[in-house]
């Protein structure tokens, strides 16, 4: 990969609170350059662009526990790049809730969405699903995993109508990662995984999506009336259209309506979704794209992660390296790795907590990762 001149800028966003509703005050957003790289720093009330932006988005977060993130994505050997991310972390606010009137809880978003036959769906998920979630009912009362999904319908719902309107036929897997306290929330669709490493063990806390892999998934589709062919689901029409997955946000060509005259294929958007109670035992945490799991074990990534750790390297450099190891393994596809470091035995460093920051990563076509915030949009689900 060949790097290109880089650049920074920066634009405001309205901040959010920890329910991730908008409020007034407004922060920088996040350091972009053009070789596949971002570089932020989140403190208590704004972003700092730095000069010379680090490799990686880099985000401290005051919790009960402190975590530090960080992700890196490239473009690879693939002609365009079709991977986006997002990171939003935020601190308790003081104040009456829905739920307790004198604490609200702790809360951070992250999210990896690998998109194929386009970069639109991907983009799309990654600037609604975390506020469709976070503006649940479900979510307001505690019930998360209902919330998560309603966030996924309804951000199908919403970029279907897009896509048949706009004749887009781009799709995306996504694994996303909510805390709530010591609570972790992993959903899933597709082939994106999310692996949690606890006492240098990793545990798969997602269910990938195909089937070459999965033999229930096979089988779920068979009996919704689609068909399977080389491992691939394909057109209940036209076998020459498939893809590799079972389960994905999008692909309306693969979709029952009028590109299949309403015959289904049995590929859905409905996510599988874990909880696990985080423990001292709980290091650190890896939500990647195929691109990454294609040449590494659940093992393999682990091992290399503790060992940058041990080094000291803060969490956007493990990103980083951990992408360029998969890379030189031989990775043929797009690669994002998101990695969220726990310390489980840190103070909160401010009774306030942080402001809230959002930090969204897409990558372009030549293989940057362009950062800059998203705020509300327009094309809201």
């Amino acid at each position: 990969m060949s790097s290109s001149s880089s650049s920074s800028s920066s634009q405001s966003l309205p901040s959010q609170r920890d329910d991730f509703s908008a409020s007034n005050p407004t922060v920088e957003a996040a350091a972009v350059v053009s070789d596949g790289t971002e570089g932020a720093m989140a403190s208590e009330s704004a972003v700092s662009v730095p000069a010379q932006p680090a490799e990686g988005t880099r985000v401290a977060v005051d919790f009960e526990y402190g975590i530090d993130v960080g992700v890196h994505a490239i473009r690879g050997v693939r002609p365009s790049m079709e991977d986006h991310h997002i990171i939003i972390p935020f601190a308790a606010e003081s104040g009456s809730g829905p739920v307790d009137r004198n604490i609200k809880p702790r809360i951070a978003f992250c999210g990896v969405y690998d998109g194929h036959g386009g970069k639109r769906a991907s983009e799309y998920v990654s600037k609604h699903l975390h506020n469709v979630i976070a503006t649940s009912q479900h979510f307001a009362h505690r019930r998360i995993r209902e919330a998560i999904e309603e966030g996924f319908a309804k951000v199908e719902e919403g970029w279907m109508s897009k896509a048949y309107e706009g004749n887009m036929e781009d799709g995306t897997t996504a694994v996303v990662a909510l805390l709530v306290n010591n609570l972790l929330w992993v959903a899933n669709v597709g082939d994106s995984e999310c692996v949690l490493v606890r006492n240098g063990a990793p545990t798969c806390l997602s269910i990938v999506h195909n089937a070459k892999t999965n033999h229930a998934e096979e089988v779920r589709v068979v009996q919704a009336g689609g068909r399977i062919r080389r491992s691939r689901l394909v057109h209940p029409i036209w076998a020459v259209l498939n893809i590799g997955v079972t389960r994905s946000i999008g692909a309306s060509s693969l979709k029952a309506g009028p590109n299949t005259d309403g015959k289904p294929s049995g590929l859905i958007a409905e996510p599988d979704i874990n909880c696990v109670e985080l423990t001292h035992e709980d290091e650190f945490l890896i939500l990647a794209c195929d691109g990454l799991w294609d040449v590494l074990s659940y093992q393999d990534a682990a091992d290399f992660v503790s060992a940058a750790l041990a080094d000291g390297a803060p969490a956007a450099d493990v990103s980083a390296r951990l992408v360029e190891y998969a890379f030189k393994k031989g990775s043929l596809d797009n690669i994002t790795a998101l990695v969220v470091v726990f310390n489980m035995a840190g103070e909160v460093a401010s009774e306030a907590g942080a402001s809230a920051v959002e930090v969204a990563g897409a990558a372009d076509d030549e293989g940057a990762t362009s950062g800059g915030a998203v705020s509300e949009a327009d094309d809201a689900p």
